[in-house]
């Protein structure tokens, strides 16, 4: 059986649903926006997700490649539609972490070397 890492790579154009608005900053705070930005940062399309009101966004259907999930969070209704859905179509699940950990390692830096942000 494959696994995500053999089957996705960050440079093509692969489908996500996002199982739950994830606080990827330890901050107390979802950070939807950023996940979705990062998915798309990297060649994906997110396809579903719900908002931090529960209300879900899109759909889940036999195109979807992927839904990222945690399973450390409070399981919430729309949490359970979404992997339920993706149950029903056959979407692989991929962890937050091992999500993350793929695209450090696969990314390119956006910004060169030396260059410095403005705060």
């Amino acid at each position: 059986k494959e696994t995500v890492l053999s089957t996705w790579n960050p440079a093509s154009t692969v489908t996500f649903a996002i199982a739950e608005p994830f606080d990827l900053d330890g901050d107390g705070q979802p950070d939807l926006g950023e996940l979705r930005r990062l998915i798309r940062l990297n060649g994906g399309t997110v396809v579903a997700f719900p908002d931090n009101a529960g209300a879900i966004h899109g759909k889940i259907d036999a195109d979807t490649d992927f839904i990222v999930v945690d399973g450390k969070s409070n399981a919430t209704p729309a949490t359970n539609r979404l992997l339920l859905d993706a149950q029903r179509n056959s979407v692989q699940q991929i962890d937050l972490a091992e999500f993350l950990k793929k695209i450090e390692k696969d990314k390119k830096p956006l910004i060169p070397k030396g260059v410095q942000l403005r705060k």
